[in-house]
């Protein structure tokens, strides 16, 4: 079975925007409660900047706009230049639940993005009269319902197989891409859905979108119930991935002297 690439990747994205969905409305919710809590607020500003790379990577621009005016809000209220009043929150509830209608339209390959247009700017620019303290407008347009694509047909009784995948010197996002191609396939493929091992013996360094990357892969393979293993990664590198939660979102995990794996 052959597998678009471009499909993929927006699995990916997918995982990644289920994956930080939850969190952020537990935490909006609580910081009701709060608004200078910026133990919630640093948590949720990583999650939007999380979806933010993803969907940059996917280009799927009606994701990172609005995840980039969210991750604003957040940042802003973190320096205490924002206090994010209820009003102001529900625009966030709001743009998290419309950040979840896009990644499902995404499943449907001839989904009309224009008719997302005017909830999106809408969205966007609300979260923009947030930022700036300016009074907020209610009438904010519904996105379009979409039909999603069903799910792939698996095939049954396939024996389990393994996959190494070398991540290079440096993971930027000049070669994000070629490397999530690689891991979907990897993931997706029935005949290899078994142990995918990411060596990371040669990795010195990675940018946001390379971290994304790691995070998406780890939601992505336990979402297909896949066993993701890091090996070989420097102690730089491990403590970047204990601080994000890398390789323990999903699966339990341990970090052992070939980095961090799947716990038996």
């Amino acid at each position: 079975m052959s597998y678009d690439p471009n499909e993929m990747m927006l699995d990916l994205f997918r995982a990644e925007v289920e994956s930080h969905s939850e969190s952020l409305t537990r935490s909006l919710l609580k910081l009701e409660q709060d608004p200078t809590d910026t133990v919630l607020l640093d948590g949720m500003m990583r999650a939007a900047h999380s979806i933010k790379g993803a969907a940059r990577i996917v280009r799927l621009d009606a994701a990172v706009d609005v995840s980039h005016a969210m991750e604003d809000c957040f940042v802003a209220a973190q320096r205490g230049e924002l206090i994010l009043e209820p009003a102001g929150i529900d625009i966030l509830l709001r743009s998290v639940d419309l950040l979840g209608q896009v990644s499902e339209a995404s499943k449907n390959p001839n989904v009309d993005w224009d008719a997302f247009q005017p909830a999106i700017k809408s969205a966007v620019s609300q979260l923009r009269n947030v930022l700036q303290g300016q009074p907020i407008v209610d009438n904010a347009p519904i996105a379009p319902a979409v039909e999603s694509r069903p799910p792939p047909v698996q095939i049954p009784g396939v024996q389990a197989s393994s996959h190494r995948i070398s991540i290079p010197e440096r993971l930027h996002i000049s070669n994000a891409d070629s490397i999530r191609v690689q891991l979907l396939a990897a993931l997706e493929d029935p005949l290899d859905q078994g142990q995918v091992i990411i060596d990371l013996s040669l990795t010195e360094d990675l940018d946001a979108i390379g971290l994304a990357l790691m995070h998406s892969a780890t939601q992505f393979a336990a979402s297909k119930n896949c066993s993701l293993r890091f090996e070989n990664a420097s102690s730089a590198l491990l403590r970047i991935f204990q601080a994000v939660g890398v390789g323990t979102v999903g699966r339990s995990a341990e970090i052992g002297s070939e980095g961090i794996q799947d716990a038996k």
